[in-house]
């Protein structure tokens, strides 16, 4: 009986928390949300957003300038450009050899070739270029949150700069958090390579407790402990469901991490496929060893 407890055990875990991460996964990958100002041109400083109507054409090349045509008559030769005269030098040798020294003309300097145009620099949006709201994936709202970096009440960045300002590594990460949680929410109602997901699942839900609960509130006025989010216990209306956020984050963090030390269980596809045993499958059946010998 206890076995069959703990196999039901571990599938309503898998079951509680894997729906609650292929919400959130769908929520990122395929909704969207509405941004405008500042927020709408971080995002396109990023490079994660691109302006309606940004696209420019590419500037146009001039060709090269050629001399006009010549207005010199058919029949007539232009006069060749007068140089100095040459000069004839003889020497009482024999054989009279003359020797003439050609007037040369010092070369002009030529003036260095000017570059073909100036390196480009990416334009820097601001507030202005989107008066109305833009609607983006919810994935970009979880690079926008790493990029404000959440600075707490101690004036500390929660994410470091050089994170925060690389666009393609937050567009990255932000798509990483999103797809692990659509599939490993999938394979953990599956029971298929649970304890991986379900690693990957702790990890997320704790940073995503960092970055938007423990973070923010640590040392801030008001906060519990100096860490957890603020009650608002003065207020009973809004001390129901001022935790709730962070409650739901917490519950499926732990679940995760059961699930990570105590395997699927029996009914999972790890089990049916690769003969999975649940943690403390052995103590199990040594206990249903010496139940039998005492009977």
């Amino acid at each position: 009986m206890s076995r069959a407890g703990r196999d039901v055990a571990g599938l309503t875990l898998r079951v509680a928390v894997g729906t609650v991460l292929i919400w959130a996964g769908l929520g990122k990958c395929c909704h969207t949300m509405p941004v405008q100002g500042e927020q709408a041109a971080a995002l396109a400083n990023l490079g994660l957003l691109r302006p309606a109507g940004s696209a420019t054409a590419p500037p146009q090349t001039q060709p090269p300038a050629t001399a006009p045509p010549s207005t010199t008559p058919p029949g007539d030769h232009a006069a060749p450009p007068k140089s100095e005269p040459e000069r004839v030098e003889t020497t009482p040798q024999a054989g009279f050899a003359l020797v003439r020294v050609a007037a040369q003309t010092p070369a002009k300097p030529t003036a260095p070739a000017q570059q073909a145009s100036a390196p480009t620099q990416a334009r820097a949006y601001a507030a202005g270029d989107f008066p109305e709201p833009v609607e983006v994936k919810r994935w970009q709202g979880i690079a926008l949150v790493l990029h404000e970096g959440q600075v707490n009440a101690q004036g500390r960045r929660l994410v470091p700069e050089r994170v925060a300002t690389n666009g393609p590594l937050l567009k990255y990460m932000a798509l990483t958090v999103s797809w692990v949680e659509l599939i490993g929410g999938s394979a953990l109602v599956l029971g298929a390579m649970a304890r991986m997901f379900a690693l990957l699942g702790t990890c997320i839900l704790g940073g995503a407790m960092w970055l938007t609960q423990l973070g923010p509130s640590l040392g801030a006025p008001g906060s519990l402990l100096g860490l957890f989010p603020n009650p608002h216990l003065e207020d009973p209306m809004l001390a129901t469901t001022a935790w709730a956020p962070f409650l739901l984050q917490l519950l499926s963090m732990a679940c995760c991490f059961a699930l990570l030390l105590m395997g699927p269980g029996r009914l999972s596809a790890d089990h049916w496929f690769w003969g999975e045993k649940p943690a403390g499958h052995d103590d199990l059946d040594a206990e249903d060893d010496d139940e039998e010998d005492e009977d």
